[in-house]
């Protein structure tokens, strides 16, 4: 006899009968993506084995090209891809090429001219407006290539001589990591295009949305197999090493599509965190971990597991890792383990779970990447994939040095990280002396590093940024209440001069919507009559 209501309220499921814990649909709801098989994927390392990918990839088009990048310069590499464009376009062939407005300032305006004259859809993505001044802070941040709807490229490049680098000037490329895949999964690419299109203008095309595959996957070679006899007059100069990835066939794959305020890849991020068993390793360009994931981190690895952050050693936006480093001592209290890259600007966003999990794209660890921008990122799912990007991470170790605390003396210490290799042991025990803390976590400070130890740049980084996060910030603050009171009637114009900038643009904004609204219910009304 079935229970009634009632019981079933006070006996809702026994242990026994409760369905396991499924990994697979907590991915899928954290990341609102679904696990696509049947996929062949490639693990590209820097930009000219990424970029002759690219070159050869769009050569074999036979329908349509898109293109979105937060930063597509007008230098040597630009202009190499945008000519394949340009050739493909004149081939019949449907390019579309969306840029962020703001990464690409300073971009030649002759370039997108040149690719418009040529048949190519050219569109800037949020550009300035007054009626809409807070469009600035959420940024198309994709990096993304889609062949047709059936060959991807995702990760965290840039179109620039910066990631491709300059053999003739001695300038090696930016370190970064990207993927190449073949299969149902490229589709997705086309449906996460088709938003940041629309959003910029008109819509995309429906046969481009929605493509019907008309000829194998695999018709385009993988980049192992590409020779440079194929379009050599457009390949970047590349080392012999950079062409060794080698393809996983039939590898699942879900195609994480960020929207701002949605926090997919926050959440999905969250839960891979969770289910780590022994390892979790992070490579990051901008490391400003929201609290939530700093804790997961931190929790991880007082559990035992093999957590490993790669960080560059010079950045591009030095503020970034003056900030990011301030966090440093609680990581690295916990168990952490933190490296820092010793080699060009480390640009790449990858992490690997377990060895079964790996996610490459363009989403940094970061609030910007996590909750306001446009993001794109790949999880694969299959263990020669993992352990071919684990290989890739412990090759970047070689070059970097890894940073730990000296318990006995408090201080910061640095070395070689030559010989973290696959025989080490997991994780060093986590410190029992606790270090003199200043306040709180974000204002860490380890006293007396040791100079002879450390290294003088190293120690000077990290020493300034633990403990001048609070003095800069209250400096910042002072100066600010010091202009108010020497100027009162300048700080007074300026804020209201920005609560007037941001009142007229809600108020256009909502006139706007309003005769859209009343055109579209008269619309409605004429049909109703017509009927």
């Amino acid at each position: 006899m079935e229970p009634d209501s009632s019981q079933r309220l006070l006996h809702p499921v026994s242990a026994l009968s409760r369905p396991a814990a499924d990994p697979d649909r907590a991915i899928r709801r954290a990341g609102d993506s679904p696990q696509i098989p049947g996929n062949t994927v490639s693990l590209l390392r820097d930009g000219p084995a990424v970029f002759a990918s690219w070159l050869a990839d769009i050569a074999q088009a036979q329908r349509f090209i898109l293109i979105e990048n937060y930063i597509f310069r007008s230098d040597r590499i630009g202009h190499q891809i945008a000519d394949a464009l340009i050739e493909r376009a004149h081939a019949g062939i449907e390019v579309y090429v969306l840029f962020d407005w703001l990464g690409s300032l300073g971009t030649s305006r002759t370039l997108w001219v040149k690719l418009q004259r040529a048949g190519a859809r050219v569109r800037p993505f949020r550009s300035l407006r007054l009626t809409d001044p807070l469009r600035l802070l959420q940024r198309n941040h994709r990096k993304v290539l889609c062949i047709d709807g059936q060959i991807g490229h995702v990760g965290g490049l840039c179109i620039g001589d910066a990631w491709a680098g300059h053999p003739e000037r001695g300038l090696d490329p930016w370190r970064d990591t990207a993927i190449r895949f073949a299969g149902p999964a490229a589709i997705e690419l086309c449906h996460a295009f088709a938003q940041t299109w629309q959003a910029s203008g008109a819509s995309l095309p429906e046969r481009i949305q929605h493509p019907v595959p008309t000829s194998p996957m695999d018709r385009v070679q993988p980049v192992d197999q590409v020779t440079t006899e194929q379009r050599p007059e457009q390949r970047p100069e590349q080392r012999p090493e950079q062409l060794e990835a080698t393809p996983c066939a039939n590898a699942p794959l879900r195609v994480v599509s960020g929207l701002p305020g949605r926090s997919r890849i926050y959440r999905l991020t969250q839960v891979l965190l969770a289910n780590a068993a022994e390892r979790i390793w992070i490579t990051d360009a901008y490391f400003l971990t929201p609290p939530t994931m700093y804790e997961a981190l931190t929790a991880a690895a007082r559990d035992g597991v093999d957590v490993r952050v790669l960080v560059p050693g010079r950045s591009d936006l030095p503020w970034i890792s003056w900030l990011s480093r301030a966090g440093y001592l609680g990581l690295l209290e916990a168990g952490v383990r933190i490296f820092e890259w010793q080699g060009p600007m480390l640009h790449a966003k990858t992490t690997v779970v377990d060895g079964k999990w790996c996610r490459v794209g363009s989403s940094n660890l970061n609030l910007a990447s996590l909750l306001t921008n446009w993001e794109l990122d790949v999880v694969v799912e299959d263990e020669s994939f993992g352990r071919a990007a684990e290989q890739m991470f412990l090759s970047d170790l070689q070059n970097s040095r890894e940073l730990h605390l000296r318990t006995r003396r408090m201080r910061l210490g640095a070395h070689d990280a030559a010989v973290a290799t696959e025989t080490e042991p997991a994780r060093p025990q986590a410190p029992k002396t606790q270090p003199v803390l200043v306040g709180g976590r974000a204002g860490a400070v380890v006293v007396r590093a040791s100079a002879a130890v450390l290294g003088v740049a190293l120690r000077r980084r990290y020493e300034r940024s633990a403990w001048s996060v609070s003095i800069v910030s209250a400096l910042l603050l002072l100066s600010l209440g010091t202009v108010g009171f020497v100027v009162p009637q300048g700080l007074g114009l300026g804020i209201a001069g920005l609560c007037v900038w941001f009142g007229l643009g809600a108020l256009l904004r909502g006139i706007a919507d309003w005769r859209h609204n009343r055109k579209k219910s008269r619309r409605a009304r004429r049909e109703s009559r017509a009927e």
